[in-house]
Order: C-alpha cells, then structure tokens, then sequence
C-alpha cells in the first residue's frame, strides 16, 4: 500500500480573496508604503491572482552624469569607474 506524503507547493490549493478583503489589504499596503517608504517609489501596483497577493513598486531611473553622453561608446558605469 502506497504511503502519503505531504509536498509544499504554494501554486496547489488556496481560495479566491474576496473583493472586501482585497479593499483593506490594498488600503493597508498604501497606508504602510506612504508611512515608511514616501518619495521612494514613484508608483505602486498591488494586483490580485487567485490566492496571491503581487506588490509592484516603480521608481524613476537616477539622472545621469552631467558630463555622460548617451551617444558615447561606453556605458556611464564604465566611464565614472575610470
């Protein structure tokens, strides 16, 4: 007789959020993302799937250098590491 045996796989199992719960979850993450972490993210997207809940969170690329021109051959990583 084949023996059970138990698997870990997060993708298996799990029930829909409801809309309500997916409200004050959204509300919550905004609430913590504008207390902690305000003008280090330009955008945030929180997305619901299923039972899994996917934060996505934008900034804005840094300036480049002032004396770096795109045009060059080398990227500004290379030419600020002379």
């Amino acid at each position: 007789m084949p023996r059970g045996y138990w698997v870990f796989d997060p993708d298996s199992g799990g029930k829909k959020i409801p809309e309500n719960v997916k409200t004050g979850v959204s509300r919550r993450i905004e609430q913590v993302a504008e207390k902690r972490f305000k003008g280090k993210y330009t955008r945030l997207d929180i997305r619901f799937r299923a039972q899994f809940c996917y934060i996505d969170v934008y900034q804005e690329p840094p300036e480049p250098a002032q004396d770096w021109s795109p045009a060059w051959s080398e990227t500004r990583e290379e030419y600020n590491g002379r």
